[in-house]
């Protein structure tokens, strides 16, 4: 019988399987993180973004940002990333009071002042770091509606903002095709009924409460839940910039 240990939060737990459930272990291919560092590489796609102007044009102007960050059940190695981005925008002229972390919780718990502060890194005094709280109407504004009539109201400061950062890593989502990008929008920042109403186009539709064929890992063509997620997104009243990760499986980025 193999003894095999799985991780479970910070930490791993036994599990044993009979040897008739067994048919052996998958390694993942482990790639190097690139000699370049990090915070160089971040640099360059913050100048040379891949269909959208660089960052220091659109934040020109730019009196008050607001920069969406995945939470804790979502790595993206928001401590190696958060702190380039906020000095870029505090180099543009934006004072540290006028920047806003948010930290997309969805229909996830908060966090603590600890857990907040260890994924947003090191950041200069007076940069405000604060939890999506989807449970709180009066904090949401309304945007509409999607094609597929979920309402979309979303946390004020990721639309009270002259500029909107979201952020996040490339991956395989179970239902949504991918992760990151739009769906840092909403559910990531959403009113928990909105999270509710765009969930609800994983389904069939024939009242089995069955999976949408199409809602699949790396489906994208086809997918009713990556089709709302983008209405959603659309609705932003400021364009987004997008910066996004890719991380190996032991979470170095590529």
């Amino acid at each position: 019988m193999p003894n095999l240990r799985l991780a479970y939060g910070r930490e791993t737990q036994p599990v044993q399987l009979p040897d008739a459930f067994f048919a052996g272990v998958l390694e993942p291919r482990l790639e190097p993180e690139p000699a370049e560092p990090v915070a160089r590489r971040i640099e360059a796609a913050l100048d040379h973004p891949v269909g959208s102007p660089p960052l220091a044009r659109l934040q020109r102007g730019v009196r008050r940002a607001t920069v969406v960050v995945p939470d804790r059940t979502r790595y993206a190695a928001q401590e190696r990333y958060v702190p380039v981005l906020v000095r870029r925008l505090c180099a543009g002229g934006l004072a540290p009071e006028r920047i806003t972390v948010l930290f997309a919780t969805g229909t996830h718990r908060g966090h603590t002042a600890a857990e907040r502060a260890a994924m947003a890194g090191d950041l200069p005094d007076g940069v405000e770091l604060i939890d999506h709280d989807g449970a709180d109407p009066d904090g949401m504004c309304d945007l509409g509606t999607t094609p597929g009539g979920a309402r979309v109201a979303v946390n004020r400061r990721a639309v009270e903002t002259d500029l909107l950062v979201l952020t996040g890593t490339m991956s395989f989502h179970y239902l949504a095709g991918y992760g990151g990008g739009r769906k840092c929008f909403a559910p990531g920042v959403a009113w928990h009924a909105t999270c509710l109403a765009l969930h609800r186009a994983t389904l069939d539709g024939t009242g089995n409460a069955l999976r949408h064929p199409a809602c699949l890992p790396g489906r994208l063509e086809g997918n009713p839940f990556h089709a709302e997620l983008l209405a959603a997104c659309a609705r932003a009243p400021v364009r987004p910039f997008l910066l996004q990760t890719a991380l190996s499986p032991t979470g170095a980025v590529l």
